[in-house]
């Protein structure tokens, strides 16, 4: 770390003791720190201090809305009691591990939003079965989707403007294994590069989905008969796809709850 322009660190000194310090709170019980809260525009820069691997007891790291670049410190994905970890609005690049969603067993939310990582999410997030909300949009994460049917607490997960999918015939196979998800309520993987037809598991997606987009993928086919199962639908975003026919029958009651429905192709 670099730069506090805004002295957020200014009270981390000798004195007070550490758990006093702004952005720290620490258990009560082994007085150790458990939530690292450094968020919301302190414009901290340089990188992300290795040392915060040394902190065992840490549940929560907040540094969302700073100026942190390079990459996540190895160390971080060994802090197995972490719950949630919010980089969202930074510089940061790099992959994530393959094995991370077994290094890091409760991790249940990841904020990754607007940053710059590559690679791969195929085995990263896989055994990741407590993780409930995803943010990984917009960066330049590329190939297969993992297999998400382990992913059962899923609430949201956003992989929009990315470079995922690979524009052929067995893209969106994984959705199958998406259907685990029973609290899936936000799901967006639109601009990226998925190809082939949605399949039939689609309509066996969470009833309680409210917003779903595919919108700007090479997508064909027609919608699955079945989607008048998503009787929570809000928000369905289709267009700029080669997703083609009518809206079947059997949604027409699902048009005057939706805000809106987009299958323009």
């Amino acid at each position: 770390m670099s730069a506090d322009p805004f002295g957020a660190l200014s009270t981390w000194n000798e004195f007070p003791h550490f758990c006093q310090w702004l952005g720290v709170t620490c258990g009560r019980r082994h007085g150790r720190v458990t939530v690292l809260n450094l968020g919301s525009k302190n414009s901290l820069t340089g990188s992300i201090p290795g040392t915060l691997g040394q902190l065992s007891r840490l549940e929560e790291l907040y540094l969302y809305a700073n100026n942190f670049s390079g990459t996540i410190p190895p160390a971080i994905f060994n802090l197995s009691s972490i719950r949630t970890i919010s980089l969202s609005e930074n510089e940061v690049q790099g992959s994530l591990p393959p094995n991370m969603g077994i290094t890091l067993p409760n991790l249940e939310t990841l904020g990754l939003y607007r940053n710059h990582f590559t690679g791969s999410i195929q085995y990263a997030l896989a055994n990741a079965s407590k993780l409930s909300r995803f943010v990984g949009m917009p960066n330049n994460f590329t190939g297969k989707m993992p297999n998400t049917q382990n992913l059962k607490n899923l609430t949201i997960f956003s992989m929009t403007n990315n470079h995922l999918g690979t524009g052929e015939a067995n893209d969106l196979e994984f959705i199958s294994s998406l259907t685990n998800a029973t609290k899936l309520w936000y799901f967006a993987m639109n601009t990226n590069n998925f190809g082939g037809t949605l399949p039939k598991s689609f309509s066996n997606l969470s009833s309680n989905l409210a917003f779903l987009y595919l919108d700007n993928n090479p997508i064909s086919g027609s919608v699955p008969a079945g989607i008048g199962n998503l009787v929570n639908l809000e928000y369905l975003a289709m267009w700029n796809t080669y997703v083609n026919g009518t809206i079947p029958i059997g949604i027409d009651w699902k048009a005057q709850q939706a805000e809106r429905l987009d299958f323009i192709s």
